[in-house]
């Protein structure tokens, strides 16, 4: 007999497709190599992105400020831990009650999270 030993729900990982701007994901593979990171560990780092927006006080305005121009833009498929994919249900139910948003805005939660994290990484990066 098999035995299949699955992991607790809290540490599953959960799959999502995010769209994106081109340039916005080669900001992050950028990113990750200047910290010796390969493109692989671009799933950790979203959902480290998310964590970091959930713990800002203000992410309802920051949500409310992203936008996404037509062109070229991809759809990169995620897997983001558990955590984070908790985290960004919660901020999802606040932004709809708050802005008054459609449910479809898992995306726009996650890019106003990487720009976040990007530009904290950029700030750090030229104050060293």
């Amino acid at each position: 007999m098999t035995r299949i030993f699955l992991p607790p729900d809290d540490q599953k990982k959960k799959r999502i497709a995010v769209r994106m701007p081109k340039e916005m994901h080669k900001s992050i593979l950028q990113c990750l190599m200047e910290k010796g990171l390969s493109a692989r560990s671009i799933s950790s780092w979203v959902s480290e992105s998310i964590l970091d927006l959930m713990r800002d006080n203000s992410y309802c305005e920051i949500i409310a400020e992203e936008w996404l121009d037509k062109g070229d833009c991809l759809s990169r498929p995620l897997t983001i831990s558990s955590q984070a994919y908790n985290a960004l249900e919660k901020i999802n139910a606040m932004v709809r009650c708050k802005l008054h948003m459609g449910p479809d805005i898992n995306s726009k939660i996650i890019r106003a999270s990487i720009t976040q994290r990007l530009i904290r990484e950029e700030h750090s990066s030229m104050t060293m």
